[in-house]
């Protein structure tokens, strides 16, 4: 148990810059879009805070081998097993910026307040955008793979690529997707 977090960063598969999973407390859950943070002890510069966003929620019976085991554990009990609650993060933001991986076995806490602002660079939007031309790309085809969405081989949309203008720095951008695996719509939200 972590005291005042809600898991620890997975020790059983490599965590990386980019992406790691968290293994939860039994008393805890992480949805779908959750802001968390970690605090790891990096040699030679301190502390680093890795944010990130929840972008998978996961459960096994640690132990169940076989898919027919998961009726031995939960309607029979004559298998040894535990119920295992974990998530898949990715990170957002790393403060500061020292882009290390956070250690296996740290505490993983909700992000909240200040925490949450930072983990949403929300600290950082009184900064204007400058005037010109961005790109965002969203890997649609991996998205729904990720999410047991049947797609063809290949799938009709891989990645899209949207490019966007800011004329006016102190406006307020919303750039948005709306997309199925077969199509999408974009517009710039208030």
């Amino acid at each position: 148990m972590t005291g005042d977090g809600v898991g620890r960063v997975l020790g059983s598969e490599h965590s990386s810059t980019s992406e790691f999973r968290v293994v939860l407390d039994d008393d805890e859950y992480l949805q779908l879009d959750d802001l968390i943070v970690v605090r790891t002890q990096v040699p030679k510069a301190g502390e680093v805070a890795t944010y990130g966003v929840v972008t998978e929620a996961e459960s096994v019976y640690e132990g169940a081998m076989y898919e027919s085991d998961t009726h031995r554990v939960a309607e029979l009990g004559i298998m040894p097993a535990a119920k295992v609650r974990s998530a898949r993060v990715a990170v957002t933001r790393v403060d500061p910026e020292i882009w290390v991986s956070p250690d296996p076995g740290e505490i993983v806490q909700r992000a909240t307040g200040d925490e949450r602002a930072k983990a949403l660079y929300l600290d950082e939007m009184g900064r204007p955008l400058p005037i010109g031309r961005y790109e965002l790309r969203f890997a649609v085809a991996r998205y729904f793979a990720e999410r047991g969405v049947l797609m063809p081989d290949p799938p009709f949309l891989d990645e899209i690529p949207l490019r966007f203008a800011v004329s006016e720095p102190e406006a307020h951008y919303h750039v948005l997707l709306l997309v199925t695996p077969w199509s999408y719509s974009t517009y710039r939200g208030s």
